[in-house]
C-alpha cells in the first residue's frame, strides 16, 4: 500500500530546496560585474550555477525518495560547515538550510515509513 503523508510535511522541504538554489544561484549572478567578452562571462556564469544546478538535481532525485534527499543535504551541509569553518556566518547562511531540509526530507520520509506499516 502506497501511503500518503500530510501536504505540509510533503511540500515544505521541496519549497524550501527550490528556494535555496535560487539563492545560490544569486551568487553566480556576481560574475556579470567582470571585464570580457560574452563567451568568457556566460562560462563564468554556468560555472557558477553549478552548486544551484546540484540542489536541483538533489530535489529530483529525491521527489519521490524522500531518504535521497534527507542524506545528501546532511552531507552537503555537513561537507560545507567542515569546508568553512572559519567563516561562521557563511557556515549558518548555507549549511543551516541544507541541514533544515535535510531533517525535513528524513522526517517525511520517517513518517512516510511508519503509515506503510501501519
Amino acid at each position: 500500500m502506497n501511503a500518503r503523508i500530510n501536504p505540509f510535511l510533503f511540500w515544505t522541504p521541496r519549497i524550501l530546496t527550490i528556494m535555496f538554489a535560487g539563492f545560490m544561484g544569486l551568487f553566480a549572478t556576481d560574475v556579470f560585474t567582470e571585464e570580457g567578452n560574452f563567451i568568457r562571462v556566460l562560462g563564468s556564469f554556468a560555472i557558477h550555477l553549478i552548486p544551484a544546478i546540484i540542489i536541483v538535481v538533489i530535489l529530483v532525485l529525491s521527489w519521490k525518495r524522500e531518504w535521497i534527499g534527507g542524506l545528501a543535504f546532511l552531507i552537503l551541509a555537513i561537507a560545507y560547515a567542515l569546508y568553512a569553518r572559519q567563516y561562521l556566518l557563511w557556515i549558518l547562511i548555507i549549511s543551516l538550510p541544507l541541514l533544515i531540509i535535510g531533517l525535513l526530507f528524513l522526517f517525511a520520509w520517517f513518517q512516510k515509513n511508519k503509515r506503510n506499516e501501519a
